[in-house]
């Protein structure tokens, strides 16, 4: 009723009206938009009637941190009446957020333009509307990290030390804080850890920059110990030859930063056969009540791929030749992914050993044909 910016007791006319449907159906908050009005001795009434969109998508606020996130989001919805968290794909809603920002920013004498881009992968759909304010140096001055036992939490601490003095983005502290603080849990068996959205105040405000100090949460959640993991989907190769590859010792907290590194090294074994594209999912299966969790491991083997060109690159044509003449991955074998290594390893006392030799191996997969194309480019160590 705010946003139609129509009062009891203003005169009626079917202009006013109409200016109504206009502005909600702009906002991009509904769909549909109608009205119909009728007269009685006490006045017009007016009814308007209108079908939500429900294609709204969350609001983000990336770096704007004068205001707490209860505090922001009080003061937008005074500000875009019809601001509720989140924001409409189209419509001009996205806008009249951006615009109160930056009568924020105006307020508080902050030098920074506010803006905003729809979010989303590449070729997909829009999944948020990110917020964001420019031309503003952003400084971490602190980094306080909560919610871990005391053990964890003092690696946590020590490895959040990193960001300060960086720049501030809540994607940038989001992000340093899955690559590199969420694994010292995930080792620890705190499988479902997560951390929350870093709370930021500003410690204080200069003419350069603005220094912040942000505080982190971690929830760690309960701690799993191994129960047992089993295999699934594994036909070329058993599951006694990739036991060895996995280390979850039963009764033992659920590794899974070394589960990762136990699975990459099952999907080289599989490249070491041919298999370019397999993969290989583990799916826990929660005990709660015993603190427990299962792994199945899910492969997907896909095909075998097979060799196809070598092609040799950087050297005379001599030792070119005696190179080719030495690979023995015949065209149209299996490939194995661990040859090329191997063969550059060994190729060298072919090349001339007064020179410092470099060599890039470059793997051209053809998902169609199947087979696999092999680069050698030789060059010069360039000298100091």
């Amino acid at each position: 009723m705010a946003a139609t910016d129509i009062h009891l007791g203003d005169t009626a006319s079917e202009d006013s009206f109409e200016r109504v449907v206009q502005i909600l159906g702009e906002s991009g908050v509904f769909t549909n938009v109608a009205f119909t009005y009728s007269y009685s001795s006490a006045g017009t009434k007016l009814e308007l009637t209108v079908a939500d969109n429900d294609r709204l998508v969350p609001a983000e606020f990336e770096n704007f941190v004068w205001l707490s996130d209860d505090q922001l989001q009080s003061e937008l919805r005074r500000r875009a009446l019809l601001f509720e968290g989140k924001i409409p794909i189209g419509g001009k809603l996205a806008d009249e957020v951006s615009d109160a920002l930056q009568a924020i920013l105006l307020e508080k004498h902050i030098p920074g333009h506010a803006d905003y881009i729809r979010s989303g992968p590449e070729n997909g759909p829009v999944e948020a509307v990110i917020f964001s304010v420019s031309n503003v140096s952003l400084k971490i001055r602190k980094v306080t990290v909560t919610g871990a036992s005391p053990e964890a939490l003092a690696q946590i601490q020590e490895k959040a030390q990193r960001m300060v003095d960086g720049d501030y983005s809540r994607v940038r502290v989001m992000g340093f804080a899955k690559k590199d603080l969420l694994p010292i849990l995930l080792a620890r068996g705190y499988v479902k850890a997560s951390f929350s959205p870093p709370q930021v105040t500003v410690h204080e405000q200069t003419d350069d920059a603005t220094l912040l100090d942000v505080a982190l949460t971690a929830d760690p959640g309960p701690l799993y110990k191994v129960s047992q993991y089993e295999w699934s989907g594994n036909k070329a190769i058993p599951s006694d030859k990739l036991n060895p590859l996995v280390h979850l010792p039963a009764n033992q907290p659920a590794n899974e930063v070394q589960l990762a590194d136990d699975l990459d090294q099952v999907r080289k074994l599989y490249g070491t056969r041919g298999y370019m594209r397999a993969t290989v999912t583990p799916e826990p299966q929660f005990d709660d009540a015993n603190g427990t969790v299962a792994y199945r491991l899910t492969v997907q083997e896909g095909d075998v791929y097979h060799m196809g060109d070598l092609d040799i690159r950087g050297l005379d044509s001599r030792t070119t030749t005696e190179l080719h003449s030495k690979w023995e991955l015949a065209a149209g074998a299996p490939y194995d992914t661990s040859y090329p290594k191997r063969f550059v390893d060994s190729a060298w006392k072919v090349l001339a050993s007064q020179v410092d030799w470099t060599v890039k191996i470059h793997e051209a997969v053809d998902d169609k044909e199947k087979t696999v194309d092999i680069s050698l480019v030789y060059g010069v160590q360039a000298s100091r």
